[in-house]
């Protein structure tokens, strides 16, 4: 894992991004692991909720229309959901956008395209959801330093 950066976090703010939490540059099978292990952190978090998914920029869609619309998925089948969309190579870790969100967007993450992880919510939930492994590459993003003054950001 490389470090993070506050270019990544400058790269986040002007993308829509949650900015809050952000990783370093991971590699696929991080991304990967992060993504199947979201229905269980979104399960252990919420309970019963609707979580909102969205495909983002270079997913791999039979039809384009489905890019950037959000879809509501049950907790009970938000499982079967991402790995299907692994299998079919919808979400393609580190090489396309894929986010979830709770309701009210509590808790939003965000699976980059260019190998980040970006999340955004509540800041208790944040604290807990770096604390919990895979999500343990998250860190606290300093919005207030500027590129040159930062090389890693582990607070």
């Amino acid at each position: 894992m490389q470090p993070h950066t506050a270019m990544n976090t400058e790269k986040a703010q002007r993308s829509g991004y949650p900015s809050a939490y952000i990783s370093g540059l991971l590699t696929k099978p991080e991304i990967r692991r992060c993504i199947e292990a979201a229905p269980f952190i979104f399960r252990d978090f919420f309970g019963e909720c609707i979580i909102t998914a969205v495909y983002g920029w270079a997913s791999n869609l039979p039809h384009i229309n489905l890019c950037y619309v959000p879809m509501d998925v049950g907790i009970a089948s938000l499982d079967t959901f991402i790995r299907d969309s692994l299998h079919q190579e919808i979400v393609r870790p580190g090489d396309s956008d894929f986010s979830l969100a709770a309701p009210d967007n509590r808790l939003e993450i965000v699976f980059c395209h260019e190998g980040h992880i970006h999340a955004g919510g509540e800041d208790s939930l944040l604290r807990r959801l770096a604390s919990t492994p895979p999500f343990t590459c998250l860190h606290r993003a300093n919005h207030d330093m500027k590129p040159s003054e930062i090389a890693d950001t582990k607070t």
